[in-house]
This record gives structure tokens, C-alpha cells and sequence, in this order.
């Protein structure tokens, strides 16, 4: 069923550029686009543009938009349903040869990778698959990119290296998150999150062989977030300096915990605690 912001956003073309919502798809494609170029540019790539009129059709499919200048008029072709339009007989245009909005850029691509090595198209792509589902947009943008002197293990590489160009390591949780991550991913169940990155959390957490975690963890539960929070404390006293170094804490402040180190007295323990009132509130539903 088509919702009211649907609705509007599919019969006024005006309105949906002054909704929250499309103010913000606006701004994670700019967001998307902008990061996109910068990746590619910054790894040595060249951008290439692609035609948008071809005579090609790279998928094979034979699912593609035709381009003619053959009908009458553009206001005919505007004033009338789609099945009375006059069709033309094999697509044929003015230079007599079929020719069709682009389904792909990559054989052009592929012709500039040869001179040029390693290059990419970011542009518009057109399927007119007689489709309604969320798989192929009659119109979207779509990037493509081709390595010289590279298999499929490069290739893989590289778009492993795209998928992670925005993610940015050492982010904490927020309440939303783990509200999330219980309500949604886990369908309602308590989740239990191990392995921190080291720069968030403190520094008498052991750290893990990784050099990048720290072994800590929380216990998310649903209409909360974090409830327990618990780690395995840091034994080692070199560890432990180095961490304070890190994150420029004066070591002198913390003379009697890096005691208990030196004099052998740091043995392997954990530790966890409990967010009494998170857990009287979630029981007796007070928010």
C-alpha cells in the first residue's frame, strides 16, 4: 500500500525537495558521491565519462531504453498513452542504426583502461526492465571501474577497499545503536558485544593479541542499550605504561595501580558492572 509521503512524493515533483526525508537523500548522495571520487582519485585511478547514447549493449539482456528522433512531434509523444505512440521499425534514428540509452559504461571503460591503466565511470545508467522491485531502477547512477595488469584477486581487493573507505575505525556505540542492534538484528534478544577498539576504551583494559581491541564487553538488551558493561584487566606493567603514554595520562597519579603490577601482585582478573537503575527501569517500563 502507498503510504501519504509516497504518495505526494510521486504525484508533486515540488514538494519532496521540502521533506526532512528527501532533504536527507540528497545529502548522503552528495555525501556518497564526493567520497567515491575521492577514493578512486586518491588511489591513482583517471574518470572517465561514458557515452549515454550507445549502439551497444553490454548485459546482453536486449532490456534497454531505444532512442529515436522518428515521432512526429514531442508534444504528440506527450499528450499520448504510451501504447499509441508510433513505433519505429527497429529503432532505427536518423543515422540509420539502432542506438539505445546506456545499460553500462564498462566496454567504454575498458577502451581507456588500455592507454590509461586504471580508471572508473560514475554516471547515469538506464535499465528498462518491466520491473517493480528494489533491484533495477529504470534510472540510477552506477560505478564502474577496470584494473590493467590485474585478476580477480585485485579486483576483489579493490572493492574491498572502496566498501571500507568511509567506515571509520575506533567510532563508539550510541544508545541508538545498540538499541538496534537488539531490536532489530537480533529480533528482541540480549546481545553481548566483546573486543572493543582500544583508542575508546580505558587504559587497565588487557589488551588483545591484535594490538587494536582490548578484551571488553557489554550486554545490550532491548528499550536499553548497554546494562552490564565488564573486562579482563590488564597483569602485564609494560602494557600498562604504554597505555597511560598513549592516552598522556601522568603515570605518577597512577603510581599505586602500576604497583600492584611491579610487585607481582597484578594477577589475571575481570571485572563487570551493573546499571541498577537502567535495570529497574526496563523492569518496571519507567522511561
Amino acid at each position: 500500500m502507498m503510504t501519504t509521503m509516497s504518495l505526494i512524493s510521486k504525484t508533486n515533483v515540488v514538494l519532496p525537495l521540502h521533506l526532512h526525508h528527501q532533504l536527507t537523500v540528497s545529502r548522503g548522495r552528495n555525501a556518497l558521491a564526493y567520497a567515491t571520487h575521492k577514493f578512486f582519485q586518491e588511489n591513482g585511478f583517471v574518470w572517465t565519462a561514458s557515452p549515454i547514447i550507445t549502439a551497444a549493449d553490454c548485459e546482453g539482456a536486449g532490456e534497454q531504453f531505444c532512442v529515436t528522433t522518428l515521432i512526429p512531434s514531442s508534444k504528440e509523444a506527450i499528450d499520448s498513452p504510451a501504447s499509441s505512440i508510433p513505433k519505429t521499425e527497429n529503432g532505427l534514428i536518423d543515422w540509420s542504426q539502432p542506438a539505445f540509452l546506456t545499460v553500462s559504461g564498462q566496454l567504454n571503460a575498458e577502451t581507456y583502461a588500455i592507454a590509461l591503466s586504471d580508471v572508473y565511470t560514475f554516471s547515469p545508467t538506464f535499465w528498462a526492465e518491466n520491473s517493480n522491485t528494489s533491484r533495477h531502477l529504470a534510472e540510477f547512477w552506477m560505478i564502474e571501474l577496470e584494473l590493467a595488469f590485474a585478476d580477480l584477486n585485485d579486483d576483489m581487493a579493490c572493492v574491498t577497499a572502496y566498501l571500507q573507505y568511509g567506515v571509520k575505525w575506533g567510532c563508539d556505540l550510541q544508545s541508538e545503536h545498540e538499541r538496534y542492534i537488539t531490536e532489530e538484528a537480533f529480533n528482541g534478544c540480549p546481545v553481548i558485544i566483546t573486543d572493543y577498539p582500544k583508542e575508546i576504551k580505558a587504559f587497565y583494559m588487557r589488551q588483545n593479541d591484535d594490538g587494536k581491541t582490548v578484551a571488553a564487553m557489554d550486554l545490550l538488551v532491548p528499550r536499553v542499550g548497554e546494562l552490564i558493561g565488564g573486562s579482563h584487566r590488564e597483569e602485564r606493567l609494560d602494557y600498562l605504561e604504554n597505555r597511560l603514554d598513549e592516552m598522556n595520562l601522568n603515570k605518577e597519579i597512577f603510581w599505586w595501580y602500576l604497583d600492584l603490577r611491579r610487585y607481582g601482585t597484578g594477577v589475571p582478573h575481570s571485572r563487570s558492572n551493573k546499571h541498577n537503575h537502567v535495570l529497574r527501569d526496563r523492569n518496571t517500563k519507567i522511561k
